[in-house]
């Protein structure tokens, strides 16, 4: 009979506000890992676009300080490995390493995920 009333319980209101609530952490989730890929696509078109007989290791790390320097993530710029390059000119490679932490706001608590990216693209040196 309640259902054909069209009357809301407890229950249904409940059920409701759960849903909402894990669509609303989804998104909030979605979003650091979209923010995660821009970043990493940002520190590689510059480093693609910085690479050359002048590049240098360092001038990579500053590349990726200022990227993630200027993104609203947690970064400890004096801890040691938290970024990394390395021109391996062996193999004619620059390989890069950075590490960062995400706070995200999920209105009843707050989680920190940490994004570790690794990759590698030619030297033109």
């Amino acid at each position: 009979m309640n259902f054909k009333s069209g009357k809301s319980t407890a229950l249904n209101m409940i059920l409701l506000a759960i849903v909402f609530y894990g669509g609303f952490a989804l998104v909030k989730h979605l979003g650091a890992n979209f923010q995660a890929r821009e970043i990493a696509s940002e520190v590689k078109k510059r480093i693609a676009l910085e690479r050359g007989s002048y590049f240098t290791e360092a001038k990579g790390m500053d590349f990726i300080r200022q990227i993630l320097l200027k993104k609203d993530v947690i970064f400890d710029e004096g801890k040691e490995g938290e970024v990394d390059v390395i021109l391996n000119t062996e193999k004619q490679l620059i390989e890069y390493y950075f590490r960062y932490e995400v706070e995200i706001n999920f209105l009843l608590f707050k989680s920190r995920r940490v994004f570790e990216i690794e990759d590698e693209m030619p030297s033109y040196s």
